[in-house]
């Protein structure tokens, strides 16, 4: 899980990813809402409970079907 940036984009850093998915298909504001609704996943994005320490430095968003996932890096991301 934290490799999954590196694997597909050659990101250099640690990468947290969640995901999302719907059998009707997903768009932004339905895995936002999801992942708002979703306490483990809210956690990450908010930077609360053991994410409070982490400095995200880099984001990724990637939609496509009925897949939605955000990553959350630990590097900056200058390509």
């Amino acid at each position: 899980m934290w490799n999954k940036p590196k694997e597909l984009t050659g990101y250099k850093g640690i990468g947290f990813e969640i995901a999302h998915w719907s059998t009707y298909g997903t768009d932004a504001q339905t895995a936002i809402n999801s992942w708002k609704n979703s306490q483990g996943h809210n956690t990450v994005i908010l930077n609360e409970g053991s994410w409070k320490n982490q400095n995200w430095k880099a984001i990724g968003i990637g939609i496509f079907g009925s897949y939605s996932v955000i990553w959350f890096g630990t590097a900056e991301d200058i390509q």
